[in-house]
């Protein structure tokens, strides 16, 4: 089992890159704490979600290629440690 702890544009690259090593989407889970976002470009040049949102092969991948198997738990904060939730994700 592989757990990745975040669903920023690094995080769901290494999920990307896990399946596409051939561990099976039903193994991972990807541990987030909000939905996911894309990196969108703003008039005057900028990119809102520049630092976390998905770009390129990765914000393509996970909007149409996303394996439902690929598990994603939301992160519950200060309610229970993260080995707690490590583990009871199986």
């Amino acid at each position: 089992r592989w757990a990745v702890v975040g669903n920023s544009h690094s995080g769901m690259l290494i999920a990307q890159n896990l399946i596409g090593a051939g561990v099976a989407p039903g193994m991972v889970t990807v541990v987030k704490r909000e939905e996911m976002k894309w990196a969108e470009k703003q008039p005057g040049g900028w990119t809102k979600y520049d630092g976390t949102g998905l770009k390129g092969t990765v914000a393509t991948w996970a909007k149409h290629e996303l394996p439902p198997e690929l598990k994603q738990a939301l992160f519950r904060g200060d309610e229970i440690s993260w080995e707690e939730q490590l583990a009871d994700l199986g």
